[in-house]
This record gives C-alpha cells, structure tokens and sequence, in this order.
C-alpha cells in the first residue's frame, strides 16, 4: 500500500497531534508539516514528518491531502490555496468563528475539490448509533435534543492556546460549543431558524470569553435544542439525549474507555478524511458545516 501523503498547515492546537497519530495508525503515510518553528519541532519528537519552511513548499509536496489548523481569520485563504491545486482539506475547528469568516470559506469552496470541517465528535461510535436512532423515529415524534459538554479552559489562564480565549478565537462558546451544536445539527439537519445564547464567567473570571454558556436552537419543524457547555470541570466528557414521544435516548462519552481516539471519534474521522482524499467526495455535507459555523456565530454575536 502506497502511503498517503499529507500536509499538515499549522498546528494552533492540539488536535493536528492527534490527527497525525491516527492517520498512522490507519495505514502508511508520507507527512509534512508547515507551522512555526517550535511547532514544527514538537511534532516532530512524536511524528517522523518533512518540515517546511513556507506553505509554497508544502503545496509543491504532490500531497494527497492537506490538514489545516490555523487561527480562523487565516483559514479562508490558506484552505483556498489548497483546494486551488486540487488537494481536498480537513480543517481542525474552529473554520470561522463569526459570519464574514464563514462567508469568505464558503466563497472559496469548489465542487470539484472536496473540503471537511467538523467536531470529531461527530464520527464517535455512541453518536453515529444516536443518529441511527433519531433517523428511524417516526415522525413527530422527535421532540427536542439535548448537549452537555464539559472541557475545562483553566489551561487558558497559562497560556496555553489562549489565542482561543481573545475575541478573534471565538472563545468557549465557539470552540468548546461546537461539539455540541455539530452532533445536533447531523441528529435533526441543517434548517435552525433561531438560535440564542447566554454566557457567564462565574469561576475563571480572568478569562476574556465565558467559562460557561447555554445555546438554545429551533429547528424549522419545531424540534427544539440546548447546548450546554461548562468549562469548569474535573474530567472531558460529552454527553447527548434525544427526548421521544416514547422515550428518552442517553449517550455520554468521556474517552475513559480502552481506545480514547476511538470512543471519541478521532479514529471515525481519520478515516473519513482518508476516504474523502480517496474517493474526492466530501464527508461531511457543506449544508451541516455551514449551519453549525453560522449557528455558532449568530449565538456569538447576539450572546448576553
């Protein structure tokens, strides 16, 4: 099996690491990265990868397929250098944190080229049984969704990816909300007519966003849904419900298990990434990407 080639362009999270690992795990691959040079070095002690010293030179690699992860006011143009030579693109959230960024993304999208944006969250084995089950619920009876995510920022406060925390990083609301606002946009689709946020720093006050938020979204069939999300907490976890007329159906994932990557849906969306470079069709449909961005971005600018 010849090894996939991928660049990475930019490493402002955590996330990248990980894809690396994964994609590792799935089969051979040819890696190169693009970042600064801390960045670049770090990765390296964990991934045999090419570094460069310009994104011209990662573009000029023949890559089958690029991971982007980059501050979300950058990731318009550097996705579109991309998806201009013909490389499909996974982009690590946030993709845009308020309406103009989603606005420029959308304009460089390409038929011909597919582009992937979503919570891993989405590919978790536990999520993908829930959207099976919602799918089969007879209609009507769907009555509202439910998100609970806990992801402690205290790492913040020491500098540690802060960039999220500033205004231009979309704060908890976006970064850490869009775990639950992407798993109930693949359960009910992509038609939200309204949505609402309230936020508050009621115990890392020093933070510039919000340690906690509730996002309230209405569906265009009336299926109602909340998001809330805490960023004081002792332990990761995510934990969803979909409320029936005959019945209530819970899922919570905490990556307690054997195979975190897995439970937590890395593994899932790896590999739809690798099939999408594979097959050159996207993995996650443009409509879902771009309501769940512009949902997060309208509760960002009306949030109280």
């Amino acid at each position: 099996m010849d090894p996939v080639r991928v660049g990475f362009a930019g490493l402002a999270s955590s996330h990248p690491f990980t894809d690396a690992e994964v994609l590792r795990r799935l089969g051979p691959v040819d890696l190169a990265v693009w970042a600064d040079a801390d960045a670049s070095e770090r990765f390296m002690r964990r991934h045999p990868a090419r570094a460069v010293r310009t994104l011209d030179e990662l573009l000029a690699g023949d890559l089958d397929a690029a991971v982007v992860t980059v501050h979300p006011d950058d990731v318009a143009e550097t996705v579109a250098r991309f998806l201009d030579v013909g490389v499909p693109v996974f982009v690590n959230k946030p993709a845009a944190v308020d309406r103009s960024q989603l606005a420029r993304l959308a304009s460089v999208r390409r038929d011909d080229v597919p582009l992937m944006s979503t919570s891993v969250i989405r590919f978790a084995p536990e999520i993908v049984r829930l959207r099976e089950n919602v799918a089969a619920a007879t209609d009507g009876d769907l009555l509202s969704v439910r998100a609970v995510i806990r992801h402690d920022i205290g790492h913040w406060l020491r500098g540690d990816r802060d960039w999220q925390d500033r205004p231009g990083g979309g704060g908890l609301l976006t970064t850490m909300g869009i775990h639950g606002v992407e798993v109930l946009v693949s359960l009910v689709g992509p038609d939200l007519v309204s949505v609402t946020a309230e936020v508050g720093r009621r115990h890392y006050r020093a933070v510039q966003s919000e340690d906690v938020a509730v996002l309230t979204m209405r569906w265009a069939s009336g299926v109602l849904g909340v998001v809330e999300v805490l960023g004081v907490a002792d332990h990761e976890s995510y934990e969803f419900t979909s409320h029936h007329a005959a019945g209530d159906t819970t899922c919570r994932l905490d990556g307690s298990g054997p195979d975190p990557v897995h439970e937590l849906g890395y593994l899932g969306t790896m590999r739809a990434f690798r099939r999408m470079a594979a097959t050159r069709q996207p993995a996650v449909p443009w409509s879902e990407t771009a309501a769940v961005l512009g949902a997060l971005a309208d509760a960002r600018a009306g949030r109280r």
